[in-house]
């Protein structure tokens, strides 16, 4: 016999009632049997049950109406000025947070609080609209004020007067940009293959007179170039043997993170440096924090560094697509940076899948494959949303 605590024959009569009335939802069988047993004992007759039961019902009705009636209040309370005004100021936290504001609006619908629901979606949209034009007002003044500092920059008689082709002057866009196509269709793709076509990459050296080159489709170096000012204005010109030559293009700053080089538009990136590369698709696409299927916590670095895929501490996606046996996108994985191995990968969304790489095609003289595809699922991993 299960003890029960406190013994159910030490319990009062009414709790006796509902024990015995109840099912085994609530009590256990062997509850209610001695709930039951106990009412013999004590022989309670059926017309003092019965009394009882009529007083709980009656006591629910009334809990009913009472219920119906605060409903029925409810249905037209509203919001405090003082309260409105503090739900249309926090809009954007109270939808994109944790943070809550009484009751939510599935609660408010739910407990009749009609006038106060409608009024919570009124404020929640126009508060998400006000920081939204607030936002981007404070960004494109930030932006104006920034385009500003660079058109009058450095303008001096003094300056108008050097020869711009020795004029060695500070470049406040350094840094490396990448073109506004292949940043595009990285994020929405995700597809490094697909992005390659047209894509092109620069590093803009911190001053003029220093030499660069525009990457094309990260394969072909392309031109020597260098950037010169002319007149507050700046501007790519061909370098042959240290000899500055030519001029070949304009060079426009559009914001602090795009700007055009002739016609093309570049967005500025921030990929890690590593033995005179640029790791930008460890940047760009897959940097972040993971789940694996079976619920390990995996980590992709931007410096090309990965935590929690089995034994693997380091991964390279590879960028340039220019070659045979390279007709799906891939990265390699290795426990050191000497012994690579290659897999195959896509992303649907915010979920990695990685492949082993089947190859179809063997080329047996110069010990490669021509024609590959993905093999077997190796690893799902999903990334978080806030990565």
């Amino acid at each position: 016999m299960t003890d029960f605590n406190p013994p159910i024959a030490n319990r009062d009569t009414e709790e006796l009632m509902a024990i015995a009335h109840s099912s085994t939802d609530i009590w256990q069988q062997e509850a209610i049997d001695q709930a039951k047993a106990e009412l013999n004992k004590r022989a309670v007759s059926k017309e003092e049950e019965q009394k009882i039961l009529d007083k709980w019902k009656e006591e629910e009705r009334l809990a009913a109406i009472a219920y119906e009636k605060k409903l029925e209040l409810n249905k037209t309370e509203s919001y405090t000025f003082i309260r409105m005004i503090a739900i249309f100021f926090l809009a954007i936290f109270l939808l994109f947070t944790k943070w809550s504001f009484d009751l939510t609006l599935k609660q408010l619908w739910k407990q009749n609080y009609k006038r106060k629901f409608y009024q919570r979606i009124v404020l929640l949209i126009s508060g998400i609209i006000f920081w939204i034009f607030f936002i981007k007002f404070s960004y494109e003044r930030s932006e104006r004020l920034w385009q500003k500092e660079i058109d009058s920059a450095d303008i001096s008689k003094w300056e108008r007067n050097q020869n711009i082709k020795t004029l060695s002057v500070e470049i406040p866009f350094a840094g490396c940009w990448v073109s506004e196509n292949y940043y595009k269709s990285i994020k929405k793709f995700k597809s490094p293959r697909k992005a390659q076509v047209g894509a092109e990459f620069i590093v803009i050296p911190t001053r003029t007179l220093i030499q660069t080159s525009i990457v094309e489709s990260f394969h072909d170096g392309g031109t020597i170039m260098t950037v010169l000012k002319n007149m507050g204005k700046y501007e790519l010109w061909q370098l042959d043997e240290d000899t500055i030559t030519q001029h070949l293009f304009n060079i426009k700053v559009i914001s602090a993170n795009k700007l055009k080089i002739g016609a093309k538009s570049f967005i500025k990136i921030n990929p890690v440096e590593k033995d005179n590369d640029y790791l930008i698709l460890e940047d760009l696409l897959f940097k972040g924090n993971y789940t694996s299927s079976d619920g390990k916590k995996v980590e992709f670095k931007n410096n090309g560094q990965v935590k929690g895929l089995d034994d693997f501490k380091y991964y390279s996606p590879i960028i340039d697509y220019t070659g045979e046996g390279l007709g799906i996108d891939q990265l390699s994985l290795s426990k050191n940076y000497k012994d690579e191995t290659f897999f195959g990968f896509k992303f649907k969304n915010n979920i990695l899948e990685i492949y082993d790489i089947k190859c179809l095609v063997y080329d047996s003289i110069n010990k490669e494959c021509e024609d590959v595809r993905f093999g077997k699922l190796k690893y799902k991993l999903t990334k978080s949303i806030n990565n």
